[in-house]
């Protein structure tokens, strides 16, 4: 039984676009950020060279924050962008954060991916149904993804191919 922790309601980067719809498409590649972002730049995490490999399909990556302090996160995700690990992708996805709000720090974790990744291209949605809080919606690394968002509705569709 799922031991529900709080209403969710996914969202998109910037806030002042939510009422825009939001569609994007790829293959899903992702994981906890914890580990993930310390693979960023070596043959385990290339997202260009997969990006290239799967160009007809394009790349969807999915992260969530299992422990990372919001100032921990912020340098993960600085050294991933640094690296164009977000170049790569065609959307990202947030999951909830399943850390403590703050961890004493004065930076939320909503804070950093909004002055890390605002300015991205591609869309970012936040505080998706995937991770380490309930409920959490499996995603499978290497199927391809339609992300759809929409009056504050999601939908992800996954095709093994």
């Amino acid at each position: 039984m799922f031991a529900f922790t709080q209403p969710t309601q996914w969202s998109v980067l910037p806030a002042n676009d939510a009422a825009e719809p939001v569609y994007f498409s790829g293959r899903l590649i992702g994981g906890c950020l914890d580990t993930v972002g310390l693979l960023s730049a070596t043959e385990y995490l290339n997202l260009p060279q997969m990006k290239a490999q799967y160009a007809q399909d394009g790349l969807i990556l999915f992260l969530e924050n299992a422990e990372l302090s919001p100032t921990a996160m912020a340098r993960m995700l600085m050294t991933m962008k640094f690296n164009g690990v977000f170049d790569a992708v065609n959307g990202v996805i947030f999951g909830r954060d399943g850390s403590p709000l703050s961890h004493g720090k004065s930076l939320s974790h909503a804070q950093v991916i909004q002055q890390v990744l605002g300015d991205l291209a591609v869309p970012v949605i936040l505080d998706a149904d995937i991770g380490h809080l309930a409920p959490n919606l499996p995603l499978m690394n290497g199927a391809v993804a339609n992300v759809q968002m929409s009056d504050g509705k999601a939908w992800i569709q996954q095709t093994l191919s």
